[in-house]
């Protein structure tokens, strides 16, 4: 079994196959309090949160998107030895 290498990445790939975001909310699908959603089915904070911990350790997360054609999230993180106690 191979450990991790010095500064490698870990990637996570999710797809589906729902509706898709629209173009033109691409570019706020990341901003504190942006839904689509209306006011009783969530509060626009899932997304936001997530790039927050992604980026803050030093990873990549990407989304993209067609209209009826579903959504892929790749998100990156940085791969960090742990010595053993």
């Amino acid at each position: 079994m191979h450990g991790p290498r010095p500064g490698g990445r870990a990637v996570l790939s999710i797809a589906d196959n729902g509706v898709g975001i629209d173009p033109a909310d691409m570019k706020n699908i990341f901003d504190p309090f942006f839904t689509t959603k209306l006011a009783t089915q969530g509060n626009g904070l899932g997304l936001s949160i997530c790039y927050a911990i992604v980026k803050r350790t030093g990873g990549e997360i990407r989304i993209s998107s067609l209209p009826g054609g579903g959504t892929n999230v790749e998100v990156k993180l940085r791969v960090h030895e742990h010595s053993h106690r």
